[in-house]
């Protein structure tokens, strides 16, 4: 297993930056401008979103996850911390990076004094109650897809 370490995107992860960009423009099907402004220039502001990357000790990406507040998303939830996404590169999988990058985001959470975090999902329910703590509290519609959404209390 490769040492992997988590830090912040910075201006300066060119490369990275491209790619998160042209796959959050993708999967979210928003515009690449509006991705760069909203998410990635405005993580480098030092509140939310924050952006956090994996990378391996030769510098290599491994994966993502942003933390955005959002406002009357999901079920109504309102001015809450989201998992906006978590990424981590194939080679890369089942080694714990995925824990590592959220468990990096609970403690920002907290850091940032709020008390829980909520994500939403299509497929991965199940991985996150297997980590511990992760509970469904209901379902939405997304892009006429029913999605998961789940809660975890972080104190």
């Amino acid at each position: 297993m490769v040492d992997i370490i988590i830090r912040k995107l910075k201006n300066t992860d060119i490369d990275i930056i491209s790619f998160l960009v042209n796959k959050f423009s993708h999967e979210w099907i928003i515009p690449e401008k509006e991705i760069k402004e909203e998410f990635v220039d405005a993580s480098f502001l030092g509140s939310f979103p924050y952006i956090f990357i994996a990378v391996a000790e030769n510098g290599e990406f491994v994966g993502d996850i942003i933390l955005s507040i959002e406002k009357d998303w999901f079920l109504g939830i309102d001015n809450e911390v989201w998992i906006s996404g978590v990424f981590v590169v194939e080679k890369y999988r089942n080694q714990g990076i995925a824990r590592k990058l959220i468990s990096q985001a609970e403690s920002v959470v907290l850091e940032c004094g709020y008390k829980n975090l909520y994500l939403d999902t299509i497929h991965a329910s199940g991985y996150y109650q297997k980590i511990g703590g992760w509970v469904e509290i209901g379902k939405d519609t997304w892009k006429d897809e029913e999605v998961i959404i789940m809660k975890k209390e972080l104190l």
